[in-house]
């Protein structure tokens, strides 16, 4: 059971807290955190919880807390009130609507995960809002109560997955990288940065360079991980329509689905972030086209049509099969080479 306002109706105090076999409690984990202390028996848990680091770092310093449920894992559609018509969704998840880790993502899963992790992204204004942004006292972020903070609109936010500003001149990039080696060494076109150790607060590393087109890299410097590495390049103009499946083979019955992914890439198959092509797929052979989507929360188009706006030079196609044997799935736009990906659906 999750405790409301614990702080306002002295819950830790009056004995219904100790009712609970397990306490939960939305957000303020600190408080929790003084509860069990309190009384040490309590076995205590977040029931719903925020994507700041002021959120997690006092969760992962204290063991007894036995973890917390963060609003939210993926966008949903509703709840848009934090910016109003014609926003249609909350935009409040580590993944977008498609299932498309978001770089808020690549933060936590550098926090959380026990395997190696590294992601490197481009931060255009480091004094701006980091990745985690749902108005709890995150970094660069006032400290709001929190039925305020959940309507106050999103601060600013100046993080890109892409090598592609579009002031293309000579000017000062951030590369920003979440990971949990215990060092890391930034490149640019080949040149090194220099390494960072890991930070005691979770807080991503950073080194300042002068924008030139070409790529950046992070490498994991950690004995026997040094195959862990992520990089950036830079977009050309775009030539073409990429499409990769999120599995091979697909069934026909209501739940069954496979995601078709498609990109627009330059001439080296690099994703153009400006990309906003209309997109139209089609499905040929023993499938069906169930929906399309961009995971944009102002893109009012019908989930079922078959054309879908590119959003930062992404879009999905939502595919069933019909019956045992193979299906291609194409889209086309003007000017660009068309993509296709063929799968085997199944009875």
């Amino acid at each position: 059971m999750a405790l409301f306002r614990p702080n306002v109706t002295k819950d830790y105090d009056n004995g219904l807290a100790d009712m609970l076999d397990v306490i939960g409690q939305n957000y303020r984990e600190n408080e929790l955190i003084a509860a069990s202390r309190q009384k040490p028996d309590r076995k205590i848990i977040g029931t719903e919880n925020g994507h700041n680091r002021s959120n997690w770092v006092p969760v992962r310093d204290y063991a007894p807390y036995a973890g917390m449920f963060l609003w939210t894992g993926i966008d949903y559609l509703g709840e848009a009130n934090r910016s109003g018509w014609p926003n249609i969704q909350s935009p409040a998840g580590l993944l977008d609507r498609t299932g498309r880790q978001k770089i808020i993502g690549m933060q936590r899963e550098s926090w959380w995960s026990d395997k190696p992790v590294l992601h490197v992204v481009r931060n255009a204004d480091p004094d701006a809002a980091g990745p985690a942004t749902d108005g709890a006292g995150g970094p660069n972020q006032p400290a709001l109560p929190t039925m305020i903070a959940v309507a106050t609109p999103r601060p600013k936010v100046a993080l890109f997955d892409d090598w592609t500003p579009q002031d293309s001149s000579p000017h000062d990039e951030v590369v920003e990288v979440y990971s949990n080696c215990d060092r890391v060494e930034a490149f640019i076109n080949g040149r090194s940065l220099g390494a960072q150790p890991i930070q005691a607060d979770a807080s991503p590393r950073r080194w300042t360079v002068r924008y030139a087109p070409g790529e950046v890299r992070a490498q994991c410097l950690d004995a026997g991980r040094t195959q862990v590495f992520d990089s950036l390049r830079t977009a050309g103009p775009p030539v073409a329509i990429l499409l990769e499946a999120d599995a091979p083979t697909v069934g026909s019955t209501f739940d069954d689905l496979v995601y078709v992914r498609a990109r627009v890439v330059d001439a080296h198959g690099v994703t153009v972030p400006s990309a906003s092509h209309r997109l139209h797929f089609a499905v040929a052979g023993a499938g069906t086209l169930v929906a399309t989507d961009n995971g944009s929360s102002v893109d009012h188009t019908p989930f079922a049509s078959p054309d879908r706006a590119a959003l930062d030079g992404h879009a999905v196609a939502l595919v069933r099969g019909a019956g045992a044997g193979r299906l291609t799935v194409s889209a086309t736009a003007d000017g660009l080479a068309r993509g296709a990906v063929t799968l085997q659906a199944r009875r």
